[in-house]
């Protein structure tokens, strides 16, 4: 039985590590700002086990959940791909939030 929630949803499923989620996001990007009103797009990180996968999706659902602005998502992406950076463990995320958002994360 379907729920009728008033808007289409459309579900991103994604990797930071991925260079194709990585290249398409331009496109995503450009495509969410021409929505129409009922339709809501949803990103949602992929992961398989308990590997960079999940610690990534870790680090998606902190950023969304801190109510920190969406172009923290773009800048991830190029942390990981443009400046070779894996953020493959919390240090590594720390140092990153620190110099790109003056965040401590504890």
């Amino acid at each position: 039985m379907a729920i009728d929630t008033g808007y289409i949803e459309v579900a991103l499923v994604f990797w930071y590590g991925y260079s194709h989620c990585y290249a398409l996001e331009v496109v995503i990007n450009l495509w969410q700002k021409l929505l129409p009103d009922d339709v809501q797009l949803t990103r949602i990180p992929g992961f398989f086990c308990p590997n960079l996968w999940q610690t990534h999706a870790q680090l998606y659902y902190t950023v969304r959940d801190s109510g920190l602005p969406e172009r923290t998502h773009a800048q991830t992406f190029s942390e990981v791909h443009n400046r070779q950076n894996p953020l493959e463990d919390s240090g590594q995320m720390a140092v990153f939030w620190h110099r790109e958002f003056a965040i401590e994360l504890v």
